[in-house]
């Protein structure tokens, strides 16, 4: 009766608690591992593609200030290379998790969805 009063005073549905925090386990209880791996993946790409950015406009700036030198230009253009190289791991990474996932049947590159869902 008290708890009866209380929702219509402050008309509140009181609901079972369920879990703790984001964590809060529902119909489907693999949604929550989906979306914490779906950010995490996420979160990583945006790493990897900042990560290319600088390491790329490092070297093309070591390029630009080698002033002709034959060893600074090799090292500017090992640096150009190793981006390129950390750029296409990046991607291969996220074409492999959108394999796996469509194999597994759920979408773990969906980042706009899972992230609105939580």
């Amino acid at each position: 009766m008290k708890f009866n009063i209380v929702q219509k005073a402050f008309a509140i549905n009181f609901e079972p608690i369920t879990g703790i925090g984001g964590l809060q386990v529902g119909d489907d209880p693999g949604g929550t591992l989906e979306n914490f791996f779906t950010i995490l993946l996420g979160f990583f790409t945006i790493i990897g593609g900042i990560m290319f950015l600088i390491y790329f406009v490092l070297g093309a700036l070591s390029w630009i200030s080698s002033t002709g030198d034959r060893e600074k230009v090799a090292k500017a253009q090992r640096y150009m290379s190793n981006a390129l190289i950390g750029l296409i791991f990046v991607v291969l990474a996220w074409a492999f998790t959108g394999i796996i996932g469509a194999t597994l049947g759920f979408s773990i590159l969906d980042l706009a969805t899972n992230i609105g869902n939580l």
